[in-house]
């Protein structure tokens, strides 16, 4: 009796783990729930928020639930074609395309080569940072680290990047 009872248990546990473990696919496409027709960036900050950047119709914050449109100012919105969307440890969104763009939540920053230490037009599709949250941004010219305060430079002149 009690081996049978032991086995049961074991039998329900092991069949409600693997009925919850099982990932759900929700499709999102135009016109039902997702309104753009494109995505070329997307993220998912800290606190399980996800960050759509579609070209034919913005950003977008998604909880699950509601789609949130992101206000993007003029003054940005021109610059922006973003390939990639990318968020630090400080749940500040970086975008990479043809310029390098911060949204910190409540304000928009755009840096370039009138700007920064950015070389190029060009930001490639990653934005990688490290243990102290600098951001490592690779260019058609070049790899730069910005720590939020200083701009460097690593090309073929001044390190052993063998190509810029």
């Amino acid at each position: 009796m009690k081996i049978k009872g032991l086995i049961l248990i074991l039998f329900l546990s092991f069949f409600s783990i693997n009925t919850h473990s099982s990932p759900e696919w929700v499709f999102y496409h135009a016109f039902s729930q997702f309104p753009g027709y494109y995505v070329s960036g997307l993220a998912v900050d800290s606190s399980g928020y996800k960050w759509i950047y579609s070209p034919d119709s913005g950003l977008y914050k998604f909880d699950g639930y509601i789609w949130n449109k992101i206000y993007i100012p003029d003054s940005v919105f021109s610059y922006l074609k973003a390939h990639g969307i990318f968020i630090d440890k400080s749940n500040i969104l970086w975008f990479g395309g043809n310029w390098l763009g911060k949204y910190d939540g409540i304000n928009w920053k755009v840096f370039d080569t009138s700007n920064s230490a950015i070389p190029s037009k060009y930001i490639f599709n990653n934005i990688a940072f490290d243990n102290d949250n600098s951001k490592w941004i690779p260019t058609g010219r070049g790899l730069v680290k910005f720590d939020g305060m200083n701009w460097v430079l690593y090309d073929s002149n001044n390190s052993k990047i063998p190509n810029n």
